[in-house]
């Protein structure tokens, strides 16, 4: 092969002269790798902060208020209390929602009809204007629920 300058290039000139510049790049390329600054990466490594959820915090009470007692005059006076029966009164057979807790817009749980009676558990809790005592019917344990007290009345004691 001739050149325009009139030298000329024989295969083995050109094989070794693709030898040398291949032997070159391989030097760069290692030269990158070995002179590289320290701590560098090819990759950047991820970095993650870990917040722990938040834990419940329990607050119990340090007194136990005791379970108040009804004198018979009370209990004849038609006053609501725990421990008391109640019947429901007042729906015009329409029956009355028990609830899973105080306040109207809880999920009913349990109708109580006209007549039904039922034991005075916990209460009363003071929602949406109304007074709220929690019910068990002492026949099924399984029938209990909020009633508001507009809809009962203290069964007396014989």
């Amino acid at each position: 092969m001739r050149s325009s300058s009139g030298i000329r290039f024989t295969s083995g000139m050109f094989v070794a002269s693709l030898f040398f510049g291949l032997i070159l790049m391989v030097l760069c390329l290692g030269s990158l790798f070995i002179f590289r600054p320290a701590g560098s990466s090819t990759a950047p490594n991820a970095i993650f902060t870990v917040i722990p959820a938040p834990t419940a915090t329990v607050i119990l009470p340090t007194e136990v208020s005791p379970t108040p007692t009804l004198s018979p005059e009370e209990m004849a006076s038609g006053k609501i209390d725990i421990g008391v029966m109640v019947q429901i009164t007042g729906t015009e057979g329409d029956g009355l929602r028990l609830r899973a807790e105080p306040g109207v817009s809880a999920a009913p749980v349990v109708l109580g009809k006209d007549g039904e009676q039922f034991l005075v558990k916990d209460g009363p809790s003071h929602k949406d204007g109304y007074n709220w005592w929690k019910l068990e019917s002492p026949k099924d344990g399984s029938r209990s629920g909020w009633a508001a007290a507009d809809y009962l009345a203290v069964v007396p004691e014989n």
